[in-house]
């Protein structure tokens, strides 16, 4: 019991510790963890130092082995990175990303392991295996450092995600190494080694995203209650990790990782905004203490190992620094610069090479790994120690060394700096802020009697602020195409603030605010790196019709399948709508606000460029309300319920605010809101109106048929939606089948001008009746409902139906005389 009593005493003073340090790593301006790590190792020296009786009063009885440390730690701190990464840049820079992951850690492991191996005793295995414990990079101390100076995102993107991944390859290489050097495992074949790998990698991103998608289903069906939510994502990594490591024997590392992306891809869309927000922040707190305690208790333990160093080792460390730097160097410099010119990657900044190669800090995993290797009775004693107290080493040098001058070097390469265009927007942002702040301090001034002179000393100051940037007059200077391009980043900005606003006010489901979210900051990214054609390139992406739909049409064309496009259509419906509303918005806020700060004439191109997208969204739109127009009304009175319910509940909010009702009161109503809106949220299925029997009855040629001549034909007849844009058939390719418009609209490209077909025509019969190629190329102006009349049924259905035969004859002659040569005729006679 005394010793549980000391533990918990130790762990709580720790923790005071813990909540003192960081106001003096800001005023000391250094990394957070370096702090840690030097108290630590303070800590660690004095248990070395004192006397036998009174250590337990210097670390608070606390010894907890290696395992331990991994086991309550790094569950907690790889699913939190995970829920704060925004997934949307790790896949757009994620073949470097998975380049410094995975084939850094190998090449580091490697370089090391051979460096070691020539310059000491240890075995070629042994050397390899220290290579792998140091090869894991620790992003805490160097995001701190980055997000202190104003680092570029991209460039902490690419920090975070390496880190973020690369514990999974360190760890899996560890512990194969690990096997063969204490005789579980007697061979080390490369197939072998490459096979393990892949199948721990493998089977814990399996695992992983399937527990990841089990727990926050769990979570949603908790109810609303962050409480209940927050718990089941606390048991989440833990589960994963154990249930990986011990049972099904794959990378608990990687299958925490992948259960993080699941669960929060998932969670993040279907919760309430409230619960996602209050799960994030106990998260963000949880890693603090996970990340602080583990540096801490593994520094604290440092000095005891470095005791094992002697002389020569001294030299032995300063070859490992070398060769992980050297590794990393040769990643970075051959393997990066060849994903860019293979077209996989954009090119990364040499700048930013040079941060990554001095920030490739080691920390908490290598400081366990470590520890667990100096335990592991299996190895010789002085073995073990040597090689632990080298790991050590290199983590202090990293920290002490690396992290301290690392502020120095951002700032001498500059990439602290603003771009120009940050600069402006920053200059635009600070305009907006005075023109909307001015008038309101004019009238709390008037309200409180203050003299006129206060204001106007006020104006001044405001003005002159960014004068003492070194901005001053920058409106003034910047060219027109910068204004632009200011002016474009301003309204991507907005419209990404306007998104969150609608997910905010529930005037739209999650989903759909997820999506335009995404969307609005991959604009933002556009505009920012390749100005207004990425911007104009970028707001026309987001009206094409990407894999998943046209995987969709496939599966309805091929299967008959039509849920899943439906499903597809409908969100498009949605999205255009809700982005209509926005695209209006943003018109107003560019008149009002963008056009005086800007000028008269980058105001005009901005408006010009916003009603471009807008004549766009809209047109697209359109195509869908005249194909699905009881969808469309459906939507419109889903916005109106949504604006019902929302006025409702701030009725409900002024009522209770007023003490018109009582707080359970104001519980039971909102809870019956969230009931609505829950109802709200599930819209009637689309329809995609594909069936035979109706269509055939919009085709004019079929009037003629009897119910039995009908139910004959309708077996001849397949269904098929085309969309906006799609090429039904090219000029000169080989025609096996017709086309009869169910309702919409298609365009054939004949010479002098278009032909556009509607509701009730035909195409393709040309083809088939002089068994020549396609004579033109045939369009989709809409989303158009058609029935496929393949070559084979066409032939029996013209014999079958005389009198039809002789209408499609009659139509292909004209078709003939207006966009063919005379020389096809004697074939269309020979067919009749």
């Amino acid at each position: 019991m005394e010793t549980v009593i000391i533990t918990v005493f130790g762990l709580a003073g720790l923790m005071v510790l813990i909540g003192l340090l960081p106001p003096v790593a800001s005023r000391l301006r250094l990394p957070f963890t370096v702090l840690l790590a030097a108290f630590g190792c303070a800590l660690g020296l004095g248990r070395v130092l004192l006397p036998p009786h009174l250590q337990v009063d210097v670390v608070g009885g606390m010894s907890l082995p290696s395992e331990a440390f991994l086991l309550l730690f790094l569950p907690v701190l790889l699913f939190e990175t995970v829920l704060a990464f925004d997934t949307r840049d790790l896949w757009h820079d994620i073949a470097p990303i998975l380049t410094m992951a995975v084939v850094a850690v190998l090449v580091s492991t490697l370089v090391a392991g051979f460096a070691l191996s020539l310059v000491s005793s240890m075995g070629l295995i042994a050397a390899c295996l220290l290579g792998a414990i140091v090869a894991t990079t620790d992003p805490i101390a160097v995001v701190g450092i980055f997000r202190d100076v104003g680092a570029p995102k991209r460039l902490s993107t690419l920090v975070e995600g390496e880190s973020l991944l690369n514990d999974a390859a360190a760890i899996a290489l560890f512990v194969l190494l690990l096997d063969v050097l204490t005789g579980t495992n007697t061979s080390i074949a490369g197939t072998e080694i490459a096979q393990r790998i892949a199948w721990s990698l493998i089977g814990g991103a399996l695992a992983g995203a399937v527990l990841g998608r089990i727990g926050s289903e769990l979570a949603i069906r908790a109810g609303d209650t962050a409480a209940a939510a927050i718990t089941i994502s606390v048991a989440v990594p833990y589960l994963t990790y154990i249930g990986c490591e011990r049972f099904l024997h794959v990378s608990g590392v990687v299958a925490v990782v992948v259960a993080g992306f699941s669960f929060s891809s998932n969670f993040r869309l279907r919760a309430q905004p409230s619960v996602w927000t209050a799960l994030t922040r106990v998260w963000g707190q949880l890693a603090f203490w996970a990340s602080s305690l583990i540096f801490l208790l593994a520094a604290m333990r440092s000095p005891a190992t470095l005791g094992h160093l002697g002389v020569h080792d001294f030299s032995l460390l300063a070859v490992l620094v070398i060769a992980t730097m050297v590794a990393r160097a040769l990643t970075l410099g051959t393997l990066l610069p060849a994903l860019s010119w293979l077209g996989l990657s954009e090119p990364v900044d040499r700048r930013y090479q040079t941060i990554m190669l001095w920030g490739g800090l080691r920390g908490a995993v290598t400081l366990v790994l470590a520890l667990a290797l100096a335990e592991n009775m299996l190895l010789p004693l002085a073995l073990r120690e040597q090689m632990a107290a080298l790991a050590i080493g290199l983590v202090l040098f990293t920290l002490f060394v690396q992290a301290p001058t690392l502020r120095p070097l951002i700032h001498g390469l500059g990439v602290d700096r603003l771009s120009p265009t940050d600069q402006a927007l920053r200059r635009r942002a600070f305009d907006l802020a005075s023109a909307n702040m001015q008038q309101r301090i004019e009238d709390i001034a008037k309200s409180q009697g203050i003299d006129a002179a206060e204001v106007a000393s006020l104006r001044l100051h405001l003005a002159s602020a960014p004068a003492r940037d070194g901005e001053a007059g920058a409106a003034e200077r910047e060219p027109p195409a910068g204004r632009l391009v200011v002016g474009l980043a301003t309204l991507a900005s907005q419209e990404l603030a306007m998104a969150h606003q609608e997910l905010e006010s529930a005037m739209v489901s999650r989903r759909i605010a997820a999506r335009l979210t995404s969307e609005a900051q991959a604009l933002l990214d556009t505009v920012r790196s390749q100005g207004r054609a990425g911007y104009r390139r970028a707001a026309a992406g987001q009206l094409v019709f990407g894999r998943r739909i046209r995987l969709y049409i496939m599966l309805q064309r091929r299967l008959g399948w039509e849920r899943p496009l439906a499903n597809q259509l409908a969100e498009r419906f949605e999205i255009l709508t809700v982005r209509t509303r926005l695209l209006h918005r943003l018109e107003t806020f560019s008149q009002q606000r963008l056009s005086s700060l800007l000028g008269a004439a980058a105001g005009r191109v901005l408006a010009g460029d916003l009603k471009e997208r807008l004549d766009a969204v809209t047109s697209s739109l359109d195509a869908l309300r005249l194909q699905y127009p009881a969808y469309a009304r459906a939507l419109e009175h889903s916005y109106l319920q949504r604006a019902a319910v929302r006025l409702e509940e701030q009725a409900y909010v002024e009522m209770y605010q007023d003490a018109l009702i009582s707080r359970e009161i104001l519980q039971d109503l909102r809870d019956e809101i969230d009931r609505r809106r829950r109802q709200i949220d599930r819209m009637p299925d689309l329809d995609l109106d594909l069936s035979v029997d109706e269509l055939v009855r919009h085709v004019p040629l079929f009037e003629p048929l009897n119910d039995q001549q009908l139910a004959t034909l309708i077996r001849l007849l397949r269904p098929r939606l085309a969309v906006p844009g799609e090429v039904l058939m090219t000029r000169g390719s080989r025609g096996d089948s017709m086309f009869f418009i169910g309702s919409g609209a298609l365009e054939v490209a004949v010479e002098p001008e278009p032909i556009r077909l509607g509701t009730g025509a035909f195409v393709g019969e040309l083809a088939l009746l002089t068994r020549q190629p396609r004579s033109a190329t045939v369009r989709s102006l809409t989303f158009t409902r058609l029935l496929v009349l393949e070559g084979d049924a066409f032939r029996r259905f013209v014999r079958a139906h005389p009198e039809l035969r002789e209408e499609i004859l009659s139509v292909a002659r004209e078709r003939l005389g207006r966009a063919l040569p005379e020389g096809l005729f004697p074939r269309l006679r020979s067919a009749e």
